[in-house]
């Protein structure tokens, strides 16, 4: 997790998770409502429109 300007900034791990995560969802055309770095857990959080839970990314 990187810090910049007081803000929490993702990993190149998790940027590159979201972008695989995003990818497959614009496939099954399913939206995407939310995205929001989590600041307790340290995470990126997605929200998206689907029947199966979807793990964090780390």
């Amino acid at each position: 997790m990187n810090h910049k300007g007081g803000e929490i900034e993702p990993t190149p791990e998790q940027l590159k998770s979201f972008y695989r995560m995003s990818v497959r969802m614009s496939n099954l055309l399913r939206p995407i409502n939310l995205v929001r770095m989590d600041e307790r857990t340290k995470r990126v959080v997605m929200l998206r429109e689907f029947d199966e839970p979807l793990p964090a990314l780390n």
